[in-house]
């Protein structure tokens, strides 16, 4: 994420990130920000307390999660439910859905696709943004509404179960 950003800012976009979470790697993410010159532009803000996260979501812009390997993203979830427009690897599963109107999506490990995708969401109107967040929210309302997957996943059990038990 931070060499597709700096490349970004070389071609002139303006970007202020927040990065959350916290591990063994902050140290060497925040001297790689230094080096590319990209430091004054990112906030590392730690780990955030599950009952922050909701107010935190409300004050982004966009959501952005470069994973080279992910399942389906409880974050990325989160952050469509929050109406945000999601910028996300295809590594998973969340990739199809954020693909078809929710925002934007590329290949993992691919640093020149990743700057592309980052340059249409930074070159994007307020009003594309707000589209892909609506349609990130709509999704998040009509697809993963817990009670319908819960639904949907019992439903397969039972379907399972009594198709094993017949002789």
């Amino acid at each position: 994420l931070l060499p597709a950003l700096a490349a970004c800012r070389d071609e002139g976009a303006q970007f202020h990130l927040t990065l959350w979470g916290s591990g063994n790697l902050q140290e060497k993410l925040q001297a790689q920000a230094a080096q590319l010159g990209i430091d004054r532009n990112i906030v590392f803000a730690g780990a955030c307390e599950a009952h922050r996260v909701r107010d935190v979501l409300q004050d982004a812009d966009v959501f952005v999660l470069p994973s080279r390997y992910e399942g389906m993203s409880n974050s990325a979830l989160e952050a469509m439910e929050a109406g945000l427009p999601v910028l996300c690897t295809r590594c998973g599963g969340i990739d199809r859905s954020v693909e078809n109107g929710a925002g934007w999506v590329c290949p993992p490990d691919d640093l020149p696709a990743l700057q592309q995708a980052l340059m249409a969401m930074l070159r994007a109107s307020d009003a594309q943004i707000l589209a892909h967040g609506q349609c990130a929210r709509k999704m998040v309302e009509t697809q993963f509404d817990i009670r319908k997957i819960a639904q949907s996943n019992l439903d397969l059990m039972t379907r399972t179960t009594n198709a094993h038990a017949r002789p």
